[in-house]
C-alpha cells in the first residue's frame, strides 16, 4: 500500500529551502506515530535535509543520480521503486518532486493542514480532492489532520 504524508499551509506550502517553514511539535509526534515501523520514501534532497535514516523505519531514497548511504535503499526510477514495494505500509514523505511523481499511485493521503500562510518556496502539487473521500479528521491547535482514501 502506498501512502503519502504531508503538512502544508493554506497555499499548499511545504518547505522553505530544505526545512519546514514551521515547528509544530504535535504534527511531528503524529508523523512519528504514523511512520514508525514502516517504510518511508523520499527524494535525495529530503534525505539530506534530515541527515540520517530515521529510527525504526526503513528508509528508501528515490534519486536520479548515484546516491549511496549505508542502511538506505536507493532506486533511480518510479517504476523500479514500485516493482520493489510490497503490501506493507509505504509512506511517501517528500519532497515536492517525489510527491508529484508518486501521487498517481497513492492509495491513502495523510494531510496536516497547517492553519495560515508561511514564507517558503516549495509547494505540494495541485490535487483534485473530488477523487478522494475523507476517512478521518482530527483537530489540533495549529493544524487539522485529515486522512483521505482514493475513491
Amino acid at each position: 500500500m502506498l501512502e503519502l504524508i504531508v503538512a502544508f499551509d493554506d497555499n499548499r506550502l511545504i518547505g522553505r529551502g530544505n526545512e519546514l517553514p514551521w515547528h509544530i511539535s504535535e504534527d511531528l509526534k503524529h508523523f512519528k506515530k504514523l511512520t514508525t515501523g514502516n517504510r518511508i520514501i523520499m527524494g535525495r534532497v529530503t534525505y539530506e535535509s534530515i541527515g540520517k535514516p530515521l529510527p525504526n523505519r526503513e528508509s528508501i531514497v528515490l534519486s536520479r543520480g548515484v546516491f549511496e548511504v549505508e542502511g538506505v535503499k536507493t532506486y533511480d526510477s518510479v517504476n523500479e521503486l514500485r516493482a520493489n514495494l510490497n503490501d506493507e505500509k509505504n509512506f511517501i514523505i517528500g519532497g515536492s518532486k517525489i510527491y508529484e511523481a508518486l501521487l498517481p499511485y497513492v492509495d491513502i493521503l495523510h494531510i496536516s493542514h497547517v492553519r495560515g500562510t508561511y514564507d517558503g518556496d516549495v509547494y505540494f502539487p495541485e490535487i483534485d480532492f473530488s477523487e478522494w473521500e475523507i476517512m478521518e479528521k482530527e483537530k489540533y491547535e495549529e493544524f487539522e489532520y485529515i486522512m483521505y482514501k482514493r475513491k
